[in-house]
């Protein structure tokens, strides 16, 4: 049997993370190295009394393959500069980055490999995808993007709405993003697309991109009806780049689907 891939959880006592634990324990493919959580490290096999804070830079990441991490942009450099000093793979699913994390994770992966996703499902990379395609074909229709999300979520839009928005520019240049209506005088201009966002309950994720022509519509919709497609994508998104060569890679490259 093959020797599991070890990962570290950056995040670990989030959402995601908690998800992300639950499928590592049931798979040996895979083994839990540590948890980090706002600068502690919830060592293997420790009970919950018996856990101890270490700083994180002291790089007490080790051993370890694979970082996940899905944390907020506040501790989001605070890894970043843990990597400098011991590099190692990074499997970002941090949403609401600014520039300036953009910028300093670009900077990381010419020492280290790194996959950042907005989305890390299947299903969802799919519709990102095809969006594209549909951008491509559609040039004389009205495009706009809807998504829900519970109402703990910090950070609206969603990168996932933001990413359907880039493949869309990627096909046409002119496309412009609009993030709220209100008033008068807010009759829809050629180019526009409203990227808009509803927050409540516990809706894991939902986004829509509409396509509004003259007497038809398209609408591609994808439901996340729990978090454990984003944890399994993200497991095999650590998989595909244990062993890569530095680099930026999307999920695109981990799936196998067309640019």
């Amino acid at each position: 049997m093959s020797v599991p891939l070890k990962l570290t959880l950056f995040g670990a006592n989030g959402r995601m993370g908690k998800e992300l634990r639950a499928l590592i324990e049931e798979d040996r493919r895979f083994a839990y190295a540590c948890g980090i959580d706002r600068q502690e490290i919830i060592e293997q096999g420790m009970s919950p009394r018996q856990e101890r804070a270490l700083s994180l830079s002291k790089g007490i990441l080790e051993p370890t393959d694979v970082v996940i991490d899905f944390s907020q942009p506040s501790a989001f450099m605070e890894l970043l500069g843990a990597l400098r000093s011991r590099p190692l793979p990074l499997v970002s699913g941090t949403t609401g980055l600014l520039e300036g994390h953009r910028q300093e994770l670009l900077e990381l992966s010419k020492s280290v490999p790194v996959i950042w996703a907005s989305n890390f499902s299947k299903l969802g990379n799919l519709m990102v995808s095809l969006a594209g395609e549909i951008a491509r074909i559609a040039d004389t229709e009205d495009l706009e993007i809807l998504e829900a999300h519970h109402k703990r979520k910090k950070d609206a839009p969603s990168g996932t709405a933001l990413s359907l928005f880039d493949a869309l520019k990627q096909e046409n240049q002119s496309l412009r993003p609009v993030f709220s209506r209100h008033g008068d005088g807010m009759k829809r201009a050629e180019g526009d697309v409203a990227i808009l966002a509803i927050r409540g309950g516990d809706v894991v994720g939902d986004h829509t991109l509409f396509c509004l022509g003259e007497g038809e519509r398209l609408e591609l919709t994808h439901r996340a009806q729990s978090r454990s497609a984003f944890a399994k994508g993200a497991l095999l998104a650590a998989r595909w780049i244990h062993g890569k060569p530095p680099g930026i890679y999307t999920m695109a490259d981990v799936l196998g689907i067309r640019a």
